[in-house]
């Protein structure tokens, strides 16, 4: 259960937070597991999370809500959605 594994549990509305020893995860309201327990801090966006290392000052990645893509870095200045999907672009005129 999620409540036996984790300090903190916080709704959110496309998910839950989880926290154990300062490091922040996520999963589904059905229980899966979408962002691992290993961040400094996640930021819940209409679009995804955006992730904080531990020990970093700045917020960088991308995760989508369902879990099926991949953690996309900060070589991207700009995360954007449009319907389910999620657009990212390295400046402004791209």
């Amino acid at each position: 259960m999620i409540a036996q594994k984790y300090k903190y549990i916080i709704p959110h509305k496309y998910c839950i937070e989880v926290v154990n020893k300062n490091k922040h995860g996520a999963y589904t309201y059905e229980g899966e597991c979408i962002m691992p327990v290993k961040y400094g801090n996640i930021i819940f966006l209409e679009f995804g999370m955006a992730i904080k290392e531990m020990n970093s000052t700045d917020y960088y990645g991308l995760y989508p809500y369902d879990g099926t893509g991949a953690i996309i870095f900060n070589k991207y200045s700009y995360a954007h959605n449009y319907n389910k999907d999620i657009i990212i672009y390295e400046d402004i005129s791209t």
